[in-house]
């Protein structure tokens, strides 16, 4: 999970001429992804300390106050909202920092079409199975944002939205 920046800044070892990719994201979906995924993980877990009997109340109450809905989440005041956010603050980081120039972009929306490329470089034969972990690209993400929401993205993802062609 690190980008580009932190590879060259830990100066970490890498072989010659390394190729970089990366998939990227619709801003707007990536949000509501997010929120899927904490919902669906905060639920599991509850279910499982209570099959367990391990009464842990952490897991509860965030599970409650994410049960309160995505524009509760979304606006909540907890520790992955900051000003200025680094790459590790995934809600708010946009995408093309974790990139550089030299970095193959290919776009979550068409990954079937653009994962051709990493193939014809690896010379792989065998297609990946893709999967969305949350399960979020079975709801539209449009249906979830009210205007307040979409104009926080809108201002918080400015560059991700314009570099990668991406609009509501």
């Amino acid at each position: 999970h690190a980008g580009v920046g932190q590879i060259v800044e830990k100066k970490i070892k890498l072989p010659d001429n390394p190729v970089f990719f990366a998939v990227v994201r619709n801003p707007f979906a990536r949000q509501f992804s997010h929120y899927i995924y904490h919902l669906n993980m905060h639920r599991d877990i509850v279910k499982t300390n209570k099959l367990k009997n391990i009464n842990d109340p952490t897991p509860i109450k965030t599970l409650e106050r994410l049960e309160k809905g995505f524009e509760h989440w979304f606006l909540s005041d907890d520790e992955f909202v900051r000003p200025k956010p680094r790459w590790w603050d995934y809600r708010w980081t946009n995408q093309w920092e974790w990139i550089n120039d030299d970095t193959h972009v290919m776009k979550y929306e068409r990954l079937e079409k653009d994962i051709q490329w990493l193939y014809a470089r690896t010379g792989c034969d065998k297609p990946l199975t893709f999967e969305n972990v949350s399960k979020s690209g079975i709801l539209d993400y449009r249906d979830f944002y009210s205007e307040k929401l979409r104009k926080i993205v809108e201002k918080r993802h400015r560059v991700d939205l314009e570099k990668f062609g991406y609009d509501f």
